[in-house]
């Protein structure tokens, strides 16, 4: 069977050196042009991995410890993919042109070597339909992010002003606020609270004659509120609710809960009808929770509030000076969060590694150091490629 040819004419068999000619040393050779060769050499062997395509390969490893390593992280994200859920990109699916619904194929077998004239990440893309339809959308971010990172790979991160890829200031309705990657907002409501909006979240102030609501679309906020007792200040979060008459108090929506941690005075936790329809257990259908300053607590998407825990009470929330705080919190949630600060895209596909408890802070400027660390605290393993990250198990 004929290999993918992605240089012009050139068959990676024949030629151990495919895409090396005889005026261009291999010591001039980019990141870039190697991992194109790498990408040819794992989509052949993957489709025919006979004697005499592994001796090519073999013969191809052998010229430089550059082409063994750039070979071995592609090998490494392509058995990864075996294991994770489409629903893990789903952010990452946003920056890239293709859909799910446009990217998968089930009523054809895709050739990919009649593309020609496409890309190397569209040939990635077509070959893994073939053997994995379901996780192809998935799988694509992830490359995407592989090649365009390729020659970066002691990127420091940064925190940028890049703009949000969920929605743009044009398309934001009066009242509705939200900030970039990395960027802090203050609001000021027209009963003089103040929303101290954190990186990469978005609010929606609804004001009546009797209400104060405000819908905090995802991410994190700090709430200032003055007094009114004629108008309850009610904060909304996807089927919950936190009441307050005036107070100070933080809402923080993580991948699969909402936190709520109380600076000062007292609030009302609630799960909205939305919500308490799903939770099969009478009677939890009427719990609401009651917090003084000093205390959080957090309330899943099924209405499970857990149990109130003691924080510190400062005047201002850690996240404002530059640090996440946790008390045995899910690993998947730490991550959720650093990604409204952190340029790197950090995937965990194992849900036993992403259910790890993490008590700790996390300086989200100086995410990398706390990655490195990460192996010394739990038993896992972190896979550095370009700008993605993948956490999994460690291997006993």
């Amino acid at each position: 069977m004929k290999p993918i040819d992605i240089k012009e004419n050139k068959n990676p068999v024949e030629s151990a050196q495919f895409g090396k000619t005889q005026d261009e040393p291999l010591s001039d050779k980019t990141h870039v042009q190697i991992s194109d060769e790498a990408t040819q050499w794992l989509l052949t062997i993957e489709e025919d991995d006979s004697e005499n395509n592994q001796q090519a390969l073999n013969a191809w490893l052998s010229l430089s410890a550059q082409h063994k390593k750039v070979y071995q992280q592609l090998q490494t994200l392509w058995e990864v993919a075996d294991e994770l859920p489409v629903d893990l990109f789903s952010e990452d699916l946003l920056g890239l042109s293709m859909t799910p619904s446009s990217a998968v194929n089930t009523s054809s077998r895709v050739n990919p070597y009649a593309l020609k004239k496409e890309s190397i990440l569209a040939k990635f893309i077509s070959f893994f339909t073939l053997r994995k339809t379901m996780y192809t959308a998935s799988f694509a971010s992830v490359i995407f992010a592989t090649f365009i990172t390729f020659t970066q790979y002691n990127r420091e991160m940064v925190t940028t002003d890049k703009p949000l890829q969920v929605a743009s200031s044009s398309t934001l309705r009066t009242n509705e606020y939200q900030t970039k990657l990395g960027e802090h907002k203050t609001i000021t409501a027209q009963d003089g609270s103040i929303i101290v909006l954190a990186a990469k979240s978005q609010v929606f102030i609804d004001y009546s004659a009797n209400r104060r609501d405000i819908h905090l679309l995802y991410g994190e906020a700090l709430f200032t509120v003055e007094k009114d007792k004629e108008r309850p200040f009610i904060v909304h979060n996807h089927g919950r609710s936190v009441q307050a008459l005036g107070t100070i108090f933080n809402v923080r929506e993580s991948k699969s809960a909402m936190q709520v941690s109380v600076l000062e005075g007292i609030v009302e936790v609630n799960v909205e009808p939305e919500v308490k329809s799903k939770v099969t257990n009478s009677s939890d259908k009427n719990q609401v929770a009651t917090l003084v300053a000093g205390q959080a607590l957090e309330l899943d998407s099924l209405g499970q509030f857990s149990t109130t825990y003691a924080i510190e009470v400062n005047e201002r929330m850690a996240w404002q000076d530059g640090r996440l705080n946790y008390v045995n919190t899910d690993l998947a949630n730490v991550i959720f969060d650093l990604k409204r600060y952190s340029t790197l895209s950090i995937h965990i596909p194992n849900k036993q590694v992403a259910n790890m408890g993490y008590t700790g802070s996390v300086i989200y400027d100086k995410v990398d150091d706390w990655l490195i660390a990460l192996p010394y605290i739990f038993p896992v393993e972190v896979q550095r490629h370009g700008n993605s990250v993948v956490i999994v198990k460690r291997k006993e």
